[in-house]
């Protein structure tokens, strides 16, 4: 069994039970921010509308119903009026569920089925949950620790994310927002000039050092743009790390 698989989902009480350590978070993927500047707003709105599905399906669990069952009443809902967030990450989380509630019926291995689905997803948030739920019931099976309590653990883990997306993004809205006003500084001042110069300043961009200068100067903004950029995005990524 893939150890650090099970380890994304062990959590305190598990690690104590597996000798596996626990990690603090759902996957090891990395998520970057939407957009040149913008926010990963949607996404987190896709672990947004996974939690309460995790925290339903524990709960159903932890009442003494058998997985299968609660898979089955959470499928249900994905389809019906009480899923919110994101409609296609929904569905697909309880497309998945029916997938592998058939396929213990028909003696199949029901993580493998999941982890499948987690393959063919293109959103990481919910090929991430997926994957971890698979390997919820692989460690539930195999070395008896209580699936509710794992469940329990992803459904928290998934808010945990979420919660340090949002902070993050908090951390680097006022950066967002001063790299933006830089970049459309430029654009500004040529517009100043070419209301404040009229004729000269169009004499001046038509002369063969104003082009030069003309065209250093959008190479420069642009460029700017681009490298303000990767650096945002690149402080967006979030590591989960086992």
């Amino acid at each position: 069994m893939n150890r650090r698989r099970i380890a994304l989902v062990s959590g305190p009480g598990a690690a104590a039970a597996t000798g596996v350590p626990a990690a603090s978070g759902v996957t090891g993927e990395r998520v970057p921010g939407r957009g040149l500047l913008g926010a990963s707003r949607r996404k987190r709105g896709d672990a947004g509308a996974l939690v309460p599905l995790v925290a339903v399906l524990a709960a159903h669990v932890d009442s003494g119903q058998g997985v299968f069952a609660a898979m089955r009443h959470v499928a249900a809902r994905c389809q019906g009026s009480e899923a919110g967030g994101d409609k296609a990450v929904v569905r697909g989380f309880g497309l998945s569920l029916r997938q592998a509630d058939l396929a213990q019926r028909v003696g199949a291995d029901p993580a493998r089925v999941l982890v499948e689905a987690a393959g063919g997803s293109e959103d990481p948030i919910l090929a991430g949950a997926l994957r971890d739920l698979a390997a919820c019931l692989e460690l539930s099976s195999a070395r008896g620790v209580p699936l509710g309590s794992l469940l329990a653990h992803l459904a928290d883990s998934l808010q945990a994310r979420l919660d340090a997306e949002a902070a993050l993004e908090a951390v680097l809205a006022g950066p967002a927002a001063t790299a933006r006003l830089l970049v459309a500084l430029p654009a500004v001042g040529a517009g100043l000039s070419v209301v404040l110069l009229g004729g000269q300043w169009v004499d001046a961009a038509a002369s063969p050092v104003g082009r030069v200068l003309l065209l250093a100067g959008t190479a420069l903004m642009v460029a700017s743009r681009v490298w303000t950029g990767r650096i945002l995005k690149r402080a967006r990524l979030v590591e989960v790390r086992a």
